[in-house]
């Protein structure tokens, strides 16, 4: 059985952080959370901001560690936006980061990515992330949030450019997540697991006839 997440309770979870105060005089915060291992997918990340972070009123936030950070690091100087970018390796609860910062990049498709981009829709940030075919069956492209193929580094720039400039689309995509969190994520773990056990049961018990099919298609029959 997956970890339970009370995804809701985050909803009314007054925890935040003054973001304009520790990073003065940025006054817009964009926001990237995730292991900066080599698999990590940040420089795509960096690559899509690299231009609205010529602005000095933006600040980049990577929250997250890894053995590639200095690679990040490296990589944000070659783009010369290391003043913009703020790297915070030791921070071990995001939630307060997610309440607080103005947009939130996820170029990741990995677990931890999934779970996080649930995490962000509860707590009320709007966001661009990578297409996945598990958030394509949770989100709406342009109604919950901006949905983009992983490998395309132009559409993140031109999707951050249009929550940057768009306060109104910005409070649509919170008031939609919140809005679908409510309605479609269990908070009763005994409800959760009834919910859980019957989706498998339904999987395992399949008719017959329809196993048979699945398996002729398989087979390429």
């Amino acid at each position: 059985l997956p970890k339970f997440q009370d995804y809701e309770a985050l909803i009314d979870l007054d925890e935040q952080i003054d973001l304009k105060e520790k990073y003065k005089p940025a006054i817009f915060s964009l926001l990237y959370v995730g292991k900066l291992d080599h698999e990590s997918t940040l420089y795509r990340a960096l690559d899509a901001a690299r231009f609205v972070l010529r602005n000095p009123r933006l600040i980049f936030i990577v929250l997250g560690d890894g053995k590639a950070r200095k690679e990040f690091v490296k990589r944000t100087e070659i783009l010369g936006i290391q003043h913009q970018v703020a790297f915070e390796p030791k921070v071990k609860d995001e939630i307060a980061y997610l309440k607080s910062a103005n947009i939130l990049i996820v170029t990741d498709t990995d677990a931890d990515s999934e779970e996080l981009v649930l995490k962000a829709a509860a707590a009320g940030i709007p966001m661009v992330m990578a297409w996945t075919e598990k958030r394509a069956d949770t989100f709406v492209d342009g109604k919950h949030a901006f949905l983009v193929d992983p490998t395309d580094v132009q559409g993140f720039t031109n999707r951050i450019d249009d929550l940057l400039n768009n306060f109104q689309l910005r409070k649509q995509f919170i008031e939609q997540c919140q809005e679908m969190i409510r309605r479609d994520f269990h908070t009763d773990p005994t409800a959760y697991r009834k919910a859980y056990r019957a989706s498998i049961e339904a999987a395992l018990f399949v008719e017959p006839d329809a196993a048979a099919e699945f398996s002729r298609d398989v087979a390429g029959e």
